[in-house]
């Protein structure tokens, strides 16, 4: 009772500025804490001392006409909610994109070739590659085991999966990808972001191209005309965003950080590593698309 009558007396300017020292500062986890978190073993039951692979995340048996059945709901990461047919559609719009992106920049795909979505969980949007995947090496790379687990066990073939974790490297030889996307990893990415862009130069072949969607000033554009997301705090002032070459709102775990980047900090930045062709504008809902070519 005296603790809600004193936060009625506190002035609501004062409770904002409070709240963003703690989220700022008394919160802020350290970089081990946040890069300790990179990887989410596979879920496992205690059988009494020994433990075995928890069947929690079977999925469905549904089938759709491609044959490729969906992933339950626990493992969609809230991509179209509960609903199955909203679920595809935004993994259907999303690879439509990359593939606007891929004829406007010349790059076709065919026997030989090899293409890796980097944070694919279970194939949101690699599922509409498996057409290709009868002829190119098609892969999917994520954090998330129990998302491989299920990937393999039911996309693959035609497509092939493999458990990574945050650190900057993947199980790939040099250059084996003629195209390489990420949706939505970089947006939650704050540390070793040069060397992730690294990682994916070493693997990509000198002409391929990698499209990483990001959060930048147009972004905040975004919300400002629709509304804010929910992880965006009401009390923060969008105009810093704009300001500083690189945001950070941080979390207690990589999920919850958000990252913004200016655009032209991306150009000057990642442009050290690749050639920028393009950034696309809302190309994934609010995100835009960085569009990067290897040049040797």
């Amino acid at each position: 009772m005296l603790w809600k009558l004193l936060s009625m007396l506190v002035p609501s300017s004062v409770k904002a500025r409070a709240r963003r020292w703690v989220r700022l500062v008394a919160g802020k986890p350290s970089m081990n804490s946040i890069l300790a978190t990179l990887h989410d073993p596979l879920t496992v039951e205690d059988r009494g001392g020994h433990f075995v692979p928890s069947q929690k995340h079977a999925g469905h048996t549904v089938h759709l006409e491609n044959g490729l059945p969906l992933p339950p709901l626990k493992l969609r990461q809230s991509y179209g909610g509960w609903d199955d047919e909203a679920y595809l559609r935004l993994g259907e719009k999303t690879a439509a994109t990359l593939r606007a992106i891929m004829r406007d920049h010349g790059v076709r795909l065919g026997p030989g070739d090899a293409m890796l979505d980097w944070g694919s969980s279970t194939g949101r949007v690699l599922r509409w590659f498996a057409e290709e995947a009868r002829t190119v090496e098609v892969w999917g790379a994520d954090v998330h085991a129990d998302a491989m687990v299920w990937a393999k066990r039911h996309l693959s073939p035609p497509m092939h999966f493999v458990t990574c974790s945050g650190y900057p490297h993947l199980p790939f030889e040099d250059e084996k990808f003629t195209f390489i996307y990420s949706i939505s990893v970089f947006t939650h990415l704050e540390h070793l972001i040069d060397l992730w862009l690294l990682e994916h130069r070493r693997i990509l072949r000198p002409g391929g191209v990698a499209v990483f969607t990001v959060q930048d000033e147009h972004v905040i554009r975004w919300f400002e005309e629709h509304g804010r997301e929910r992880w965006v705090p009401q009390d923060l002032d969008l105009g810093v965003i704009r300001e500083n070459e690189v945001t950070i709102l941080r979390s207690e775990s990589w999920r919850g950080t958000h990252t913004f980047f200016r655009s032209d900090w991306i150009r000057a930045e990642w442009g050290r590593y690749f050639e920028v062709l393009e950034i696309r504008v809302h190309a994934e809902k609010y995100q835009s698309a960085v569009v990067l070519r290897r040049v040797d």
